[in-house]
């Protein structure tokens, strides 16, 4: 039955005055408690309003609840829009045209969402003008946009974006966010998506999946901060921004397992900036594109994987780790290089700060005179292949850089018959730039040469060589050498192998000698021996003795004029 006719002047009076445009009476109907057919000037939709006594909470309906878009007051009447799906921010008179500031309908549309349960708040195409920050409590809520775009460029606030209030309970797990690019128009300042405790008791932010977001403009992209943790980000492109993901130092419980894949870093003066050591970040099938720097680690853990890693040139190294217990892998990554690495640094490592670079692929990447790691730290580098082994320089680290078969002089009797004449460059892989090996002229114990090892590094980094001393049939092996100490003081330490050695390549080794450490008295000459002892009998399949050097204890290194001259190394049969 159509009862128009008995709500007359006064419904039409009401609904005028909320849409701001003359309401005609054949435009709408009431039938019962449903109000038909009500044209939404906002959106020039056809909507329906139902009579209710309960708000969404429900509580009792008052005045102070009708907010004019979703819930609405006739008479003595309330009434609730009826609609499934999403709430639209365009029903609170959101423009999305990029010229009107929709600031005002934004804020109260997400104020209204926070009266429903698990509401959907969708954007629809377009472009938002916002110049204020926006707090989003995202327990309840689902925040959608359809490509829209937010614009925060007018916003002088120090964010543009917080998430929040998902920590607890967990069952409040798994919201989304997705949909939308987030920018600022120029001069690069605050932050686009920050996730971060409000104030005490607000659950934080965490179990938060985030899709299908751009972020552009801002001077920190994406801030992860207290209590934010369980995070997913998929498919984001975070672009032009001083940094693209950022962690401070100060961070309070938060910052476990927080995974990005499927995105993409580019145009940014910093790709990842991780500074909280309780963190724990994940980055998998992710590229890195043309940044400025790629990776700063400082006593957090990152871990890179299937990832695409590419630039035009550095001025700075490519990645720093320090802070202790840093830690920076790189894994079955694509590395390339189309510029100039200024400074040739690939990464370099802190002390107590550990790197690995493993099982990837590079091209065009550093010159031969560049290195790839330095530093006092850790670094591992396995399994680095290339389009042309030739054009792949040698890669070069703090850790397992052992430089072998390197010759000394050949014009004397003792040193032609003990050191390898392979005086062929060195290809070896693992060749490290904390130690420079070279023929010097300049000190020896006897002829007119000894080979001259300068260290880099101070105490405490990792230098080591190899050389290759060919054997007879001895049955009980003595030796010695002779080594001089310049400018330098501590300690190094020798290991002793016998080896089987073919074409240059050890096919087999047993240790002889462990971790003798010799220490640095003074600036001559002086004789070292081992292998003494009569017991130590040549095993009948070797054809050589492998003497690693180890010069960690070495301190007062790092010039030109530091370093050890070794000389005549003597095998005797005991």
């Amino acid at each position: 039955m159509n009862r128009l006719d008995f709500i007359g002047n006064t419904l039409i009076s009401f609904f005028a005055l909320k849409s701001n445009k003359p309401i005609q009476k054949e435009d709408m109907k009431r039938i019962d408690d449903t109000i038909y057919d009500l044209l939404d000037t906002k959106t020039d939709e056809l909507v329906t309003f139902s009579k209710v006594t309960l708000f969404a909470d429900g509580t009792a309906m008052t005045d102070g609840k009708c907010d004019g878009v979703i819930y609405r007051k006739l008479g003595n009447e309330y009434f609730k829009r009826n609609f499934t799906g999403p709430i639209n921010v365009k029903w609170f008179g959101a423009k999305g045209d990029g010229v009107s500031n929709d600031t005002s309908a934004i804020l109260l549309s997400i104020t209204t969402c926070n009266n429903f349960i698990n509401p959907t708040l969708l954007f629809p195409f377009g472009t938002y003008i916002i110049n204020s920050s926006i707090d989003i409590n995202i327990s309840n809520l689902l925040f959608k946009g359809e490509n829209a775009t937010l614009d925060f460029s007018g916003n002088i606030q120090d964010y543009a974006i917080n998430l929040f209030g998902t920590s607890i309970p967990y069952s409040q797990s798994n919201k989304k966010i997705s949909g939308f690019l987030i920018k600022r128009t120029g001069a690069k300042a605050g932050i686009g998506l920050k996730l971060n405790s409000v104030g005490p008791g607000d659950g934080g932010a965490s179990h938060i999946e985030v899709s299908n977001v751009g972020i552009s403009g801002f001077d920190k992209g994406v801030f992860l901060g207290d209590r934010s943790y369980l995070l997913n980000f998929n498919n984001i492109d975070i672009f032009e921004c001083n940094t693209c993901i950022f962690s401070p130092v100060d961070v309070f419980d938060g910052g476990e397992r927080i995974n990005f894949s499927n995105s993409v870093f580019f145009n940014s003066l910093l790709a990842i900036d991780i500074r909280n050591q309780f963190s724990d970040f994940y980055f998998n099938k992710c590229s890195f594109d043309y940044n400025e720097k790629q990776i700063n680690v400082n006593g957090s853990r990152v871990h890179v994987t299937n990832c695409h890693i590419e630039s035009h040139t550095y001025d700075l190294e490519m990645s720093t780790v320090s802070g202790n217990g840093g830690f920076l892998s790189i894994v079955s990554c694509t590395l390339t290089n189309t510029g100039v690495i200024n400074n040739g640094r690939f990464c370099l490592v802190g002390e107590n700060s550990h790197f690995i670079f493993k099982d990837s692929f590079i091209n065009n990447y550093l010159t031969a005179d560049k290195i790839y790691a330095s530093g006092l730290g850790n670094v591992i580098i396995e399994n680095i292949s290339s389009f042309v082994i030739g054009d792949n320089p040698l890669i070069s680290c703090v850790q397992n850089n052992l430089l072998a078969d390197s010759s000394f002089e050949e014009n004397t009797i003792i040193d032609d018959y003990s050191i390898s004449k392979d005086t062929a460059a060195i290809v070896d892989k693992y060749i490290g730039e904390n130690i420079k090996l070279s023929i010097s002229t300049d000190n020896f114990n006897s002829g007119v040469k000894s080979l001259y090892a300068n260290k880099v590094g101070g105490q405490g980094s990792l230098a080591e060589f190899i050389l290759n001393v060919p054997i007879g049939k001895q049955k009980n092996i003595g030796a010695k050498l002779f080594y001089k100490a310049v400018n330098i003081s501590g300690y190094f330490e020798i290991k002793v192998y016998y080896a089987f050695v073919l074409n240059g390549v050890v096919k087999k080794q047993s240790l002889i000698l462990n971790d003798n450490a010799i220490n640095i008295v003074d600036n001559t000459f002086r004789e070292l021996y081992f292998l003494t002892e009569k017991s130590l009998k040549s095993l009948s399949w070797a054809n050589s003795l492998l003497i690693k050097f180890d010069l960690i204890g070495l301190n007062g290194a790092g010039n030109a004029t530091s370093g050890i001259y070794f000389d005549d190394i003597l095998i005797t049969e005991i």
